[in-house]
């Protein structure tokens, strides 16, 4: 009876002396087993999460407004001339019509030239740039009135012929004033034209020969008065540069012409310049109401805006100012403000970043939107400073429009700034044009995590932002393809190949907890960040304090029942 019960003790003694040996044995093993994970290869590339997201941005999507640079110019009108001098017509060296000659000798026939006075403008010159339906023209054209005294007694001819000396002239209408009343003559029946453009009057027939001997004769004229170098520049020497993602512009431009008329002088084949007119005019530009700090130049001496500055913001110019053609050149300089944005703007990148081929071409994605200014002067030569791109990386430009992506080396100009300066394509209001740089990064982004005591922690996971984007194989504020880096190696280590070259912030986590956020960089050659986790050695410790308050109660369960062995 004694025996059984000692058995029935000892038997329970056994099995919890088993168990806690097994304890003893298994826990260590477990939770090392928990903590130390297998080591990820240091050299392992990351993990694309899904496939690489296309999003081509199409003509489709966007429109351009104008396929080349033009700026709109406006009009330009004549509203007066004023005659200085008188230059009589061709009267005698037409070969075709010898008896002029003898009655001009003889006396028999006299034309003097009265006057000539402007008339009106018959059409102005005109640039507009975004209107298909208007026909430009570099030219505006006048009406002049030319009054000629003939007189004339037995002629032999019995006609006049008549040219005016003026050059790029045409004739719109002829009158007759036979001192009681003035008729319109028509031509090819009360005068022609002949194979040089010499107007032709027979006079003794239209008259009745005796009835009259004199008249005196109104041509009107129609003269083109060409503008010469018509334009709009926009000066260089601005530093446009854009540093955030929507910005306004002040952009300088020069509006610039000189006015053309010529006239034939005998004894010179070629025409002269006319340098015996005054000429008022008005410039009226396009957005014109958009211009600022005006500076006008005439004849190249700076004149007082105030008196040419008409209530509509069109300038004049005034006759009593001597614009002659012969010395003609109008300059305006003036400013105008831009709004300028990108669209969808990554952070100061300002743009979506994409993997398009292998693991290292990449490519930046810009989309600029003039949103408000001048609508039809074109905006260029703007600027922005783009970091994370050297000119070596860079492999091409492209633009939807097919305008022109500039860059250069920022540290060209001996600044101490490395990356490069993009220049934007041209740009009209109400435009948004889709520009990329491809270029290759050969970067590495290293990272070690360490524990509390600066001891590698192993098996850490983060997540890669680059100005505050999940950084990936597609990178944009609306849409994110993140990589899935490898998780910490047995040195803490994390390496991210291929990456743009620049400054990214990381989240770490520990066993699926956030513990660290850091800023890191491939300008480093290791990013070390530490954590607050606790160094694990201390956890084996405390599972060892738990085993040995297994063996103590276990020795004590051994002293108690020892008793019932006696």
């Amino acid at each position: 009876m004694i025996n059984k019960t000692r058995d029935k003790i000892k038997s329970p003694k056994k099995t919890f002396l088993l168990i806690s040996v097994i304890i003893i044995i298994l826990i260590p093993l477990l939770f090392t087993n928990f903590i130390i994970l297998p080591k990820s290869n240091q050299n392992q590339r990351y993990i694309l999460e899904k496939d690489l997201n296309i999003n081509e941005f199409t003509k489709d999507n966007y429109t351009e407004i104008l396929t080349t640079p033009k700026h709109g110019l406006g009009n330009i009108t004549i509203d007066d001339i004023s005659f200085n001098t008188l230059a009589p017509g061709f009267l005698n060296e037409n070969v075709y019509h010898p008896l002029i000659i003898e009655d001009l000798i003889s006396g028999a026939l006299t034309v003097d030239i009265i006057g000539m006075e402007f008339v009106n403008t018959t059409s102005s010159a005109i640039i507009h740039n975004l209107d298909p339906e208007i026909i430009n023209d570099v030219t505006a054209r006048v009406a002049l009135n030319e009054t000629l005294h003939v007189e004339y007694d037995n002629s032999t001819a019995k006609y006049l012929i008549y040219k005016s000396r003026f050059a790029q002239i045409k004739l719109l209408e002829l009158y007759v004033n036979n001192g009681t009343v003035i008729n319109k003559l028509t031509e090819n029946i009360d005068y022609t034209i002949d194979e040089r453009q010499y107007i032709v009057f027979y006079y003794e027939e239209y008259f009745e020969e005796g009835n009259n001997d004199s008249f005196d004769m109104y041509i009107i004229w129609e003269k083109v008065m060409p503008f010469g170098d018509w334009k709009i520049e926009q000066l260089q020497n601005q530093n446009l540069e854009i540093n955030e993602a929507e910005q306004e512009i002040v952009a300088e431009f020069q509006y610039s012409f000189y006015l053309i008329a010529r006239f034939y002088l005998e004894g010179f084949a070629e025409p002269l310049v006319i340098d015996f007119w005054d000429v008022a005019l008005t410039v009226n530009p396009l957005d014109k109401e958009k211009f600022n700090d005006h500076k006008l130049m005439l004849m190249g001496t700076e004149v007082n805006i105030g008196t040419h500055l008409n209530p509509d913001k069109s300038i004049k110019v005034l006759l009593s100012d001597q614009f002659t053609p012969a010395n003609s050149s109008f300059s305006l300089n003036f400013t105008c403000a831009y709004l300028l944005k990108f669209e969808e703007p990554v952070g100061h990148s300002w743009a979506i970043d994409r993997l398009i081929a292998q693991r290292e071409i990449r490519e930046k994605i810009y989309f600029s939107t003039l949103l408000s200014g001048p609508t039809h002067i074109y905006l260029k030569n703007v600027e922005f400073y783009e970091p994370s791109l050297y000119v070596e990386e860079v492999l091409e430009t492209y633009s939807l429009f097919n305008r022109d992506v500039l860059f250069g080396d920022a540290n060209a100009s001996g600044s101490s700034r490395l990356g490069i300066n993009v220049t934007i394509p041209f740009l009209l209001v109400g435009e948004t044009c889709p520009f990329s740089i491809k270029y290759s990064t050969f970067h590495k982004l290293k990272i070690a995590i360490t524990d509390n005591i600066k001891m590698p922690l192993v098996g850490a996971e983060i997540e890669v932002f680059l100005y505050g984007v999940k950084y990936g194989t597609y990178i944009s504020n609306t849409t994110s393809q993140p990589i899935i880096p490898a998780k910490s190696d047995g040195n803490g280590r994390i390496i991210l190949y291929n990456v743009p070259r620049g400054n990214y912030t990381i989240r770490v986590y520990w066993r699926g907890k956030f513990v660290k956020e850091a800023s890191v960089s491939t300008y480093k050659e290791i990013n070390y960040v530490s954590t607050n986790v606790v160094h694990y050695p201390l956890w084996i410790l405390v599972f060892g304090g738990i085993n040995g308050i297994i063996l103590i109660l276990g020795a004590i369960f051994y002293i108690r029942y020892k008793k019932l062995r006696k």
